[in-house]
């Protein structure tokens, strides 16, 4: 029975491993079958890759193909930039110059345009000079004397190197000698031909058989006794020479008469003075001690109230800046380094308010005193102030004028600016109206005629300049030398004047009537046939000749009145400081500091007339103003002292004369 169960247990093991086998022999079926697929899939997979790899094959060698293509397309394209780069930098280079051509083409026809028109216009001017019978090189020449201001005949004629033969003038006498000229003038065509030139007074009188040398006397010659000889001084100069071995350098021969009317030649010697050195001690403050108390300061007494600037400062400030042409920034720097510090600003308005004071104070006794003269000189000149026409506009630098009447027997000068104004109303109300006036020499300017005519009830007579006719005439000269006989007889005038100096008024009437008047009268002769003669003389021979002619009656005033001068020079050279500040200071800031500084110009310039040390006249009269106040800061002294005419010194200084070291030797 227990085999029974054994063998039972045994079928059921074999069966269960009969069991298992069958599971193990399907499973191995399975995977045999799953073997057998991946196979067949591997070799379709070993096929397919095949494939692959042929295929990749020929993509490599389509990519190889494709990358050398790509390789020589860029190799091409880069060759095609660097064309093109190389394209655009000629197309540039083209278009450059092709615009430099235009550029260059449209400069050269601008310029052929210009020189077409500066054609024509030097052909009408060359024909113009030919048709008025004029020199077209000596109108260049004359161009130039505007531009340059060189010109040998025309400085050469107002410098007097071709002035009259003294020394004829001596021998002959001056009646003889204006007659010779006169006759000279009347034979000599005054429609010669132009390059005529005027011949000097010794070849004058040459030509009209005139001996220079004295007569000499028949005398029998004596053993021992040397004949006279007539030979003058000059032309053994000429010849031999003059020995100037041991004379000092820089001096000049003059040839000239002795006191006994023998020739002979002197030397004048230049001797320089050096500058001597000059002190002024300028007063800005004092200190008190007083008792045991601490130093304590106080101020000067003052010139204008609020305004500490003392009159020794104030010297100071005007000296530098009119005879010494300093600025204000260098007068400051010359304070610092002594211990005085100021702003430029607050400085300036110190020296403007005095300036105002003075104007307000001295200008209207300074203006009366030229209204109550019978003659003046009048004139203007410009100065560079910034202002504004109106409040709308910017301040900017403009040029105004200043205008000035001068009365020389006075020695008086007013500098009158009303904002740079320049109408005829100005010296018509302020100067001429109700004053005592009744003859003034001034230019041609329209405003002076203008006053003449609305003043007629005062019955004011306006003289002409000659020296300004003398300027056109030998402006005229260097166009035309046939002008130089009108000169000629223009310097004798010049000459007449001054042998009148220092003579009574009825001696220089009788002389001007004697010897100038027929001078006039010829030279106004003359110019009329010139102006007759039309376009056979030049524009700026007419210009001369209507200059004078169209105001005749006035250049002949002064031959009529010994108390009007030939010349305005007088006031002309009052405008010098002037002239010389445009070129230190240049520029002024304002009407009212233009006002005051003009005042001051006044001042100056009428210290000069009157022989007057400035410095010392401004410093004497502001301490006269300062100590002639009373209590009440009221003026106790008459003004019309301070004002330069009048003006006493309150102590003359005799400044020593300085001799040269040779002639102390001597």
């Amino acid at each position: 029975m227990n085999e029974g169960r054994n063998m039972a247990l045994q079928i059921k093991i074999l069966s269960g491993r009969v069991i298992y086998l069958e599971n193990e022999n399907a499973r191995l079926k399975d995977s045999l079958s799953r073997y057998e697929e991946k196979e067949a899939e591997k070799d379709t997979l070993a096929e397919n890759h095949a494939a692959v790899l042929k295929e990749n094959a020929e993509l490599r060698e389509e990519l190889k193909k494709a990358r050398d293509e790509r390789d020589r397309l860029r190799a091409v394209h880069e060759t095609d930039e660097k064309e093109k780069e190389s394209l655009k930098a000629e197309l540039a280079a083209a278009r450059n110059i092709v615009k430099e051509a235009g550029e260059a083409m449209k400069s050269m026809n601008e310029q052929l345009e210009r020189r077409t028109e500066e054609q024509k216009a030097a052909d009408e001017v060359i024909s113009k000079c030919k048709r008025e019978n004029v020199d077209f090189h000596s109108v260049v020449r004359l161009l130039q004397l505007r531009i340059f201001n060189k010109n040998s005949d025309r400085a050469t004629f107002l410098n007097g190197d071709l002035e009259l033969d003294q020394k004829l003038v001596d021998e002959l006498g001056l009646d003889l000698y204006i007659n010779k000229l006169l006759h000279d003038a009347d034979q000599t065509d005054i429609v010669a031909e132009q390059d005529s030139k005027v011949k000097t007074g010794e070849e004058a009188c040459k030509e009209a058989g005139l001996d220079l040398a004295p007569k000499k006397r028949k005398k029998k010659s004596q053993k021992g006794v040397s004949k006279p000889t007539f030979t003058y001084a000059a032309k053994i100069f000429e010849k031999y020479g003059i020995d100037m071995s041991n004379i000092r350098g820089k001096a000049k021969l003059i040839k000239g008469k002795d006191e006994d009317g023998n020739e002979c030649w002197y030397v004048r010697l230049v001797e320089v003075i050096p500058a001597q050195t000059k002190m002024l001690m300028c007063k800005v403050g004092h200190f008190n001690v007083q008792g045991s108390s601490p130093q304590t300061s106080k101020y000067p007494k003052q010139i204008v109230k609020n305004c500490p600037m003392t009159p020794s400062l104030f010297r100071f400030y005007t000296e530098m800046k009119n005879r010494y042409g300093v600025p204000e920034e260098d007068m400051l720097k010359m304070l610092k380094s002594m211990g005085f510090v100021v702003a430029q600003s607050t400085f300036n308005s110190w020296a403007h308010t005095i300036m105002g004071y003075l104007r307000e104070l001295l200008e209207p006794p300074m203006l009366s005193v030229v209204r109550k003269a019978y003659f003046t000189h009048n004139d203007g000149t410009r100065l560079t102030v910034r202002s504004r026409k109106s409040k709308d506009e910017k301040f900017k630098y403009r040029t105004e004028m200043i205008q000035a009447v001068l009365a020389p027997l006075e020695k008086i000068i007013v500098m009158l600016y009303e904002e740079g104004s320049r109408s005829h109303e100005v010296q018509e109300d302020i100067v001429f109206r109700d004053s005592e006036i009744r003859a003034f020499m001034a230019d041609r300017y329209a405003g002076y005629g203008a006053i003449v005519k609305d003043l007629q009830e005062y019955h004011i007579e306006r003289a002409a300049c000659w020296a300004h006719f003398h300027h056109y005439l030998a402006d005229a000269y260097v166009s035309d030398h046939r002008m130089g006989k009108l000169i000629t007889l223009t310097n004798v005038l010049f000459l007449l004047e001054q042998r009148n100096e220092g003579l009574s008024p009825e001696e220089i009437q009788i002389n001007r009537t004697r010897y100038s008047m027929p001078i006039v009268n010829k030279i106004v002769e003359k110019l009329k046939l010139i102006r007759n003669a039309g376009n056979e003389y030049g524009q700026l021979v007419h210009r001369a000749v209507d200059y004078l002619l169209d105001d005749e009656e006035a250049y002949r005033r002064y031959l009529r009145n010994p108390l009007i001068p030939i010349s305005n020079n007088s006031i002309e050279r009052c405008f010098r400081l002037i002239a010389k500040g445009r070129h230190q200071w240049q520029q002024i800031g304002s009407h009212t500091a233009a006002k005051n500084l003009t005042f001051m110009f006044s001042l100056v310039e009428s210290c000069k007339l009157n022989n007057l040390d400035f410095g010392d006249y401004i410093e004497d009269v502001l301490n006269r103003i300062i100590e002639g106040r009373d209590e009440n800061g009221n003026l106790t002294i008459d003004v019309k002292t301070l004002i330069p005419c009048y003006y006493q010194p309150s102590l003359k200084i005799e400044k020593p004369i300085f001799v040269p070291k040779y002639l102390k030797e001597a």
